[in-house]
């Protein structure tokens, strides 16, 4: 802010916009083109009309929400929600153990109609035994994903261990499976759709979104 008016031919433009459409970028954008600057946006989505007129467009498939009861603010990634819904929708459970407690994580899983939270548990393996307890499963039937160390318990018992490639490089060792995805950036879809295609209900599901509408 404040220096965009100094733009000269030969500059590079980084636009930031969760929204795609800040006026101060709109207003300079007859400038931007006249001086050839190339632009490249970081916004929520593709759509607004700063990265439909980008040489560069980078959009974050994030949502962010603040607790109504202090500063804490989260980031969750939408593609991730929606692969939760879909694996929910085809019969498999979906647990979510966590070592901290956050109002804004129990409304987030509440939103998604996640089976189980678990907030406020480091003892992940125990927390993970208590839950397939509850849903008379076997911990070696449950696909586990983690990042860090307080993990590691739950990957022990766990019959499939998934991580990140930003995970810990202990927890990498261990796992079955490391996504493609960096966690937060829809790792967690990456493995829902994994999930419904094994469980071969990707196809009907799909379908669903890509029928035309009557």
């Amino acid at each position: 802010h404040g220096d965009l008016g100094m733009l000269v031919k030969g500059d590079v433009l980084i636009a930031i916009s969760n929204s795609g459409k800040s006026d101060e970028i709109m207003m300079l954008m007859p400038l931007i083109k006249y001086l050839e600057v190339p632009l490249i946006t970081i916004s929520g989505d593709d759509k607004g009309p700063m990265p439909q007129n980008a040489d560069v467009a980078l959009t974050l498939g994030n949502i962010k929400e603040a607790c109504p009861l202090g500063d804490e603010i989260k980031s969750f990634d939408i593609r991730d929600g929606l692969g939760m819904k879909l694996v929910q929708k085809s019969g498999i459970k979906v647990i979510i153990i966590t070592g901290r407690k956050s109002n804004i994580v129990e409304k987030r899983m509440a939103d998604l109609g996640v089976d189980l939270v678990f907030q406020g548990r480091e003892d992940k393996g125990t927390a993970l035994k208590e839950a397939c307890a509850q849903f008379n499963l076997d911990p070696e039937d449950c696909l586990y994903m983690g990042d860090d160390w307080p993990d590691l318990s739950a990957f022990a018992i766990a019959g499939m261990k998934v991580t990140v490639p930003n995970g810990h490089v202990e927890v990498r060792r261990r796992a079955d499976l490391v996504t493609q995805a960096m966690g937060g950036r829809g790792a967690v879809r990456e493995v829902c759709d994994m999930l419904l295609m094994a469980k071969g209900t990707y196809q009907e599901l799909l379908e669903k979104y890509t029928a035309i509408p009557h």
